[in-house]
């Protein structure tokens, strides 16, 4: 509480509040340099003044595509696909049709997509505000051709873009001739397009009146224009006074159907402040799974409809009184877009008092650059090395470089993995992929550490920069597998699944780079694979529990 009201002060102080709105740069002097914000990067902050035209556009374009398909399926990497995993329950409610997600190059799952719909009556909504994310792109090619090979006489009238006005996707948009294109205003990073990306999907697919939306937004930009009382001011101090403070792990605790909301901002939070071995790790739970005897230094936040039960109880009851915690209520779904903007307005206050740059991605682009060399050698007719695995047993390789190498066993693979996971630090986390779920309590019982799990290549766009930039304090385990049933990229010389492990190796070379303890699991065989790993892991954590003894 006392580093709290220091927090708010120095808010006051720096006059925070009032050079945020007044587009002064200045306010995130990153540890001493010079500013790195250009103004361009605050463009968000008109959307509440902007965004009522562009709403009825899209609610009117969705109008009249009703009739003309029946299935939409929403492409995206970034962090409008948290946003549409939000919506897409009360998007098929509404509209009686079928509204899928697709934030994956899995095989699997894009050919979960095709038999889960009728190609030539389905929509694709493509959403990236450059264009130029490769996942993204590779989709469109892929279905732009499906689409060909079904006899669509106008292939390019199946796709609705959202993007930026220069960008490369705008280009593919008007060379195909999309349907329609929807152009956000430029200049800041898609984590601060939350309004957009909640506006876009309710007023098109949920029925919500834009002008109600409008008037929500504008009233919360109101609201945080205020030198005091200021929920965004108090959210942000409230944030950097746990970093502050050591509490680093924040915890986002929804009901199940708000999770999606969670991850977006954990995002935000996340991915704005963890810079240069500093920030705010964000971990996203079901609130009816998180123990009030939770170990180590959290901050909590609770998001939720106003109302809702926990157990049987009101949730606020639900929060440990000893931590420190938040509560924020929602009345409805109209207010996700006002309560997005005020967190984009909080994690903006709180990286200028971290003295960090909010918009910058410094540890991301490097993967980008690193896969596509990869994928260029791949296409080369020249062969290159491949990375060797230290340990193969049957179907797994484990691959560990680096400071890791040095700090687990090399004796077998149950050895190494259980020293592996004894690197693991009090008030640290286990960054994962989402095959360890069945194992998630046993690891977090075992290690005394939080696991977060996610699945790439989208979690390099939601968590990426977090991981690599922010505290390190994490270690992490990283599967990959050899895709027995691949797809080949239209025009592009390799497959989905080469793509993928392209992003994973470029990735853990990253991780590798900054010492962030890491080992990644490769499993030859999927099938039999997925088995032996889950009885490696067994092996592994039986033996930590025993030497706890």
């Amino acid at each position: 509480q006392e580093t709290y009201q220091k927090e708010l002060c120095r808010l006051q102080e720096l006059g925070a509040v009032e050079r945020l709105w007044a587009r002064d740069t200045s306010l995130w002097n990153v540890k001493g340099n010079s500013p790195t914000v250009r103004k361009e990067q605050l463009n968000w902050l008109d959307l509440p003044d902007t965004l009522e035209g562009y709403l009825k556009r899209i609610a009117g374009a969705a109008a009249e595509l009703t009739d003309e398909f029946e299935s939409v399926v929403f492409i995206a990497m970034e962090s409008s696909n948290l946003a549409a995993e939000a919506i897409a329950p009360i998007a098929e409610a509404a509209l009686g049709k079928r509204f899928f997600v697709l934030d994956t190059i899995n095989p699997e799952d894009i050919r979960a997509i095709e038999k889960q719909t009728d190609l030539r009556r389905s929509l694709f909504l493509i959403v990236n505000k450059t264009g130029k994310v490769i996942e993204t792109h590779t989709l469109f090619l892929y279905f732009l051709e499906r689409l060909k090979s079904s006899g669509i006489p106008a292939p390019g009238s199946h796709f609705v873009a959202v993007t930026e006005e220069h960008s490369y996707l705008r280009e593919l948009a008007s060379q195909y001739r999309f349907r329609h294109q929807f152009m956000d205003p430029e200049g800041f990073p898609g984590r601060f397009s939350g309004v957009i990306h909640y506006g876009l999907l309710l007023s098109a697919f949920c029925g919500s009146d834009p002008d109600i939306l409008q008037a929500k937004l504008k009233a919360m930009r109101d609201a945080c224009r205020e030198r005091s009382n200021n929920g965004a001011a108090e959210l942000g101090a409230f944030l950097a006074a746990g970093a502050a403070e050591g509490h680093e792990r924040l915890a986002i605790l929804t009901s199940k159907k708000m999770i999606p909301l969670g991850h977006r901002l954990g995002q935000l939070i996340g991915e704005s402040t963890c810079k240069s071995g500093w920030g705010i790790i964000p971990l996203v739970e079901s609130r009816d799974a998180w123990p009030a005897e939770k170990k180590g230094k959290w901050m909590t936040a609770q998001v939720q409809f106003r109302g809702e039960e926990r157990n049987g109880r009101a949730g606020k009851n639900s929060l440990d009184p000893d931590a420190p915690s938040v509560l924020v209520e929602l009345e409805g779904i109209e207010d996700l877009c006002a309560e997005i903007f005020r967190w984009e307005i909080a994690t903006s206050l709180t990286c200028a008092l971290l003295e960090t740059d909010p918009f910058s991605d410094p540890d991301n682009q490097e993967i980008r650059e690193a896969a596509m060399r990869s994928l260029g050698a791949i296409s080369s007719p020249r062969k290159t090395a491949e990375a060797k695995p230290r340990i193969v047993q049957r179907e797994i390789e484990l691959h560990a470089e680096g400071r890791t190498r040095h700090d687990i066993s090399m004796l077998g693979q149950v050895d190494a993995l259980r020293s592996f996971l004894e690197l693991a630090e009090p008030n640290g986390y286990l960054g994962g992929w989402e095959f360890l779920l069945k194992l998630q309590e046993s690891l977090e019982s075992t290690l005394l550490v939080p696991v977060l799990l996610s699945s790439g290549p989208r979690y390099l766009h939601i968590a990426g920069q977090c991981y690599k930039g922010g505290p390190s304090k994490g270690i992490f385990l990283m599967l990959t597998e050899s895709t027995l049933e691949d797809i080949t990229i239209p025009g592009a010389g390799y497959t989905f699944g080469r793509l993928g492990l392209a992003l994973a190796e470029a990735d853990f070379s990253a991780l590798v780079q900054r010492e962030r303890p890491t080992v990644r699991l490769h499993l030859r065989n999927g099938t039999e694979g997925f088995a032996e790993l889950q009885a490696l892991l067994e092996q592994a954590l039986v033996g930590i529990r025993r030497a706890k003894r």
